[in-house]
């Protein structure tokens, strides 16, 4: 089975630090949904961590650890687009990190307590970097959750559901 896998996913050395940045991106962003929706939250990042040790952290200081885990590794993750098939679909690169920077700055004074406006002025040099990109708001909001919106310049970060390279496509989650 392992070979099989290895035959088909190959990790080069020096692709190992692009796989991390992601992969750490990732937790970040889990944890954003942590304390979007519960606040304060245990903050783990070692497995070597004993349960009787888990304690809750504050939301504030669980989204410092996101943006600086985010800050520290968008620029290692690749700067291709995350919505067309290829190797990079659906998966976490610099605008889907740009994006969630943009939404944290946003929401900064729910998760931090505090009001700061150098994080709405970094909330407009994120979105900057992202029109920058291509990306820009659909003039019809629903275009957003028709089936076929692969075309779509405002989706940054997607589920990949191409009917031809992927035979799951979870329908149940368009309207």
């Amino acid at each position: 089975e392992m070979e099989k896998l290895q035959q088909h996913v190959y990790l080069a050395p020096q692709d190992v630090p692009d796989w991390i940045a992601e992969v750490r991106s990732l937790r970040a962003i889990y944890y954003w949904y942590l304390i979007d929706l519960f606040g304060d939250v245990p903050l783990i990042t070692s497995t070597n961590v004993s349960i009787n040790a888990v304690h809750t952290t504050p939301r504030a200081e669980v989204y410092q650890f996101i943006v600086d885990e985010l800050m520290a590794n968008r620029l290692q993750l690749c700067n291709n687009v995350s919505v067309v098939p290829g190797i990079y679909y659906g998966r976490i690169t610099q605008s889907v990190s740009n994006f969630v920077l943009a939404k944290l700055m946003l929401n900064a004074p729910v998760y931090t307590g505090t009001v700061n406006d150098t994080c709405y002025q970094k909330c407009i040099e994120f979105c900057n970097i992202l029109e920058d990109r291509g990306y820009e708001l659909s003039a019809d909001y629903d275009d957003n959750f028709v089936p076929h919106n692969q075309d779509s310049k405002e989706n940054i970060f997607v589920i990949p559901m191409d009917k031809d390279l992927y035979t799951n496509e979870q329908h149940y989650l368009v309207r």
